[in-house]
């Protein structure tokens, strides 16, 4: 079943009097309910700007953006944001906040904060390992810590995930950036959990190529705004394809688990 659909969507911003310059041009995709979709492309292809239309953060300049049935732009920003939660690569500083206010920001879609959201908040922190930094100023934090933070607020911001309200979204624009590797592998192990066990929707940006081939079951892959591939890892990743569009040879190895597996010379 189709959660997000996009029908014809372009974006474009003004770089000059009367001049205008065209991010995303023309998307149609189909996202389904339980699935892991991964936009690839190189940098400036319009991948985090197709997130943020995606995800109701930026209105497109021509197309709709169907959640779950419904438009979009008929979201108040309450039910959006319980619809959705958003991880991007700009982490805002917030000043005179903890780690704890950070994440307990994620609960206030739910209304007055109660004992459920706090046990709710707890269960996030102890998935994350996060209790030792509870009380650090979060302007004070690394990029990696940061970046670990927003994924606990957007996870808090999504549970709990009901029966009859499991139908949520969860993107990730870059989110391993600046962290440790042990720390991106609990990440995306607590990713694949809460898509096994509760079927949640995640649409990711990522730069690591061989995580999208194992995980993601649809690749849209861009090209200057505009989508030039989609389809399964082993469409997408073919040799010639990296050539074309990433330009780097690469040698394309079958896995025991049906996905490819990349070696780049």
């Amino acid at each position: 079943m189709i959660l997000i659909e996009a029908k014809g969507i372009s974006y474009s911003v003004q770089i000059g009097k009367g001049q205008y310059k065209t991010i995303v041009d023309d998307i149609d995709l189909k996202i389904e309910k339980g699935s892991i979709t991964g936009i690839i492309g190189r940098n400036g292809a319009g991948k985090s700007s197709l997130i943020k239309i995606l995800s109701g953060l930026i209105v497109p300049t021509q197309g709709d953006i169907l959640l779950d049935g419904k438009d979009i732009s008929h979201y108040s920003s309450r039910e959006l944001a319980l619809k959705r939660s958003v991880l991007s690569q700009e982490i805002p500083v917030s000043f005179g906040l903890s780690v704890l206010d950070i994440l307990l920001m994620g609960r206030f879609p739910h209304g007055n904060l109660s004992l459920e959201d706090y046990k709710i908040v707890d269960e996030v922190i102890e998935s994350l390992n996060l209790n030792d930094l509870l009380d650090t100023s979060y302007p004070s934090l690394s990029g990696g810590e940061r970046q670990k933070v927003q994924f606990g607020r957007a996870l808090c911001q999504l549970l709990p995930f009901e029966e009859k309200n499991r139908d949520k979204v969860l993107f990730l624009d870059e989110p391993l950036s600046a962290l440790d590797l042990s720390v991106q592998q609990m990440i995306l192990k607590r990713i694949s959990e809460l898509v096994r066990k509760y079927k949640l929707t995640v649409v990711f940006v990522l730069h690591d190529l061989n995580y999208i081939a194992k995980h993601c079951s649809k690749i849209y892959l861009l090209e200057k705004g505009r989508c030039a591939l989609e389809g399964s890892s082993y469409e997408v990743f073919t040799e010639a394809n990296l050539l074309k569009y990433f330009e780097v040879d690469t040698q394309i190895l079958k896995s025991e688990q049906k996905y490819p597996i990349m070696i780049f010379n």
